[in-house]
């Protein structure tokens, strides 16, 4: 069984942040990302920039995972 492999970089920018992925984002890397876009936000950076030009697979867990970090990240009106 292979195993999944995300690998995560991250430039900051001042208050803006661009974070790269290069593997799969699934239910074993889910978490990585999660916890990558978390510290972001703890660091007061307040626009995430995500680059997954590099990006093997993305399964529904990951796209929710995506969708989280959109959602906690958005400024509330």
């Amino acid at each position: 069984m292979a195993f999944a492999r995300l690998d995560i970089h991250r430039r900051n920018r001042g208050e803006r942040t661009l974070v790269t992925l290069a593997g799969d984002i699934g239910t074993a890397t889910t978490p990585l990302l999660r916890a990558a876009v978390e510290q972001c936000l703890l660091d007061g950076v307040t626009v995430i920039d995500i680059d997954m030009t590099t990006v093997g697979s993305c399964d529904a867990r990951g796209l929710g995972g995506l969708r989280s970090a959109s959602t906690r990240s958005s400024p509330v009106p």
